[in-house]
């Protein structure tokens, strides 16, 4: 487990160092490095949705075979939604010059946007629903850090009310069947976790976390360790046909799919293996960035107003996302989360510097 842990810092180490204080290296040698960036993923991107929806029409549009499309830039559709919901807004925050080259970013969030609802992922959806309500109260109605914290907590009271009235009452593991509804429905049944066996399983791993916590609540079990350490803590009442049971390794070089070893939530891992210290630094790191955010918006200039909306959108998609996966640790969603944190840092930084130096 030490070597577990250890691997793992190193490597979340390296991706604040290349990506976050990377950007700040950079920032003086090659000016807009965030667009820069982000452009060249967006190629990336063109290129790999287009290799998925080849895969797509070989399997004749079977949404069955969407978790393996993508593979191998993605290990699965959850992940690739999660990317292309953070790149999704850039696409109109950046304008060319040249009507045609603006034309060409339109089409290309439209592909996105495209690709998105196809990828079949309710956790993206959400995300994108949630994050453009919030770009849209910030640009519209002036809404700031204060009142951004009321509606956080007016929206987690309101959603444990609406989770709590739900029965939820056990789906036997003969009768579990896959929900096939519209998207609409497919939406709703997130907050519906007797629906179906992915939500199930999430429930399974949500309640190992809680025990870990439960059980070393200070220091928990040890960053990257969840996979391992949480599989005694499951309850045979509780698993699913998707569960990994002891003495099955979940870090196989291709595992089931589905059958990944996360807690399927970045705060509940964080919880999990870091304890209450760790899980207060995360939740930190993200008030923490919208406080910058925020403060950054309101004395922005127009032209600089954009890049802060659409790096808070991006980050806003990743944050509920995380609710339902955990992707942090991956280096796909690492360098757009911690380029994006930076260049609120740096604008933040930058207007705050140029403040002290009117006032001198």
């Amino acid at each position: 487990m030490p070597l577990v842990s250890l691997k793992y810092v190193i490597i979340n180490t390296l991706h604040i160092i290349v990506f976050y204080l990377g950007f700040f290296l950079l920032i003086n040698i090659l000016n807009k490095i965030t667009t820069l960036f982000i452009l060249a993923f967006s190629v990336s991107l063109m290129v790999v949705m287009t290799y998925f929806w080849f895969n797509f029409y070989q399997v004749e549009f079977n949404s069955s075979s969407l978790v393996v499309l993508a593979k191998p830039f993605y290990k699965d559709n959850t992940i690739f939604s999660a990317s292309l919901s953070m790149v999704l807004p850039w696409t109109l925050a950046i304008k060319p010059d040249k009507s045609y080259q603006r034309f060409l970013m339109l089409s290309f969030g439209l592909y996105i946007m495209v690709t998105i609802v196809s990828l079949n992922c309710r956790a993206a959806w959400l995300g994108l629903l949630a994050a453009s309500v919030l770009t849209l109260l910030i640009k519209f109605t002036f809404l700031n850090f204060k009142n951004f914290i009321w509606l956080c907590i007016a929206t987690i009271v309101v959603s444990a009310v609406m989770i709590g009235s739900i029965n939820l009452k056990k789906t036997s593991f003969e009768n579990e069947k896959e929900k096939t509804g519209n998207k609409l429905e497919t939406i709703i049944s997130i907050a519906q976790p007797n629906t179906d066996v992915s939500n199930l399983e999430r429930i399974n791993r949500y309640k190992c976390a809680l025990r870990m916590f439960a059980q070393r609540p200070l220091f928990g079990y040890g960053p990257g360790t969840f996979q391992f350490a949480y599989l005694p803590f499951q309850v045979s009442e509780e698993m699913t046909r998707l569960s990994i049971v002891p003495g099955q390794t979940s870090d196989a070089k291709d595992p089931p799919n589905g059958r990944g070893g996360g807690a399927h939530s970045e705060y509940l891992q964080a919880l999990s293996e870091n304890g209450l210290p760790g899980f207060i630094i995360w939740l930190s790191l993200i008030l923490t960035t919208y406080l910058s955010a925020f403060r950054c918006y309101s004395n922005a200039p127009i032209v600089s107003k954009k890049y802060i909306l659409a790096s808070v959108f991006g980050l806003t998609t990743f944050f509920i996302h995380g609710l339902f996966n955990n992707f942090l640790h991956s280096e796909e969603i690492a360098s757009l989360f911690w380029l994006m944190i930076a260049g609120i840092v740096w604008m933040d930084a930058e207007f705050m510097r140029t403040s002290a130096t009117k006032n001198e």
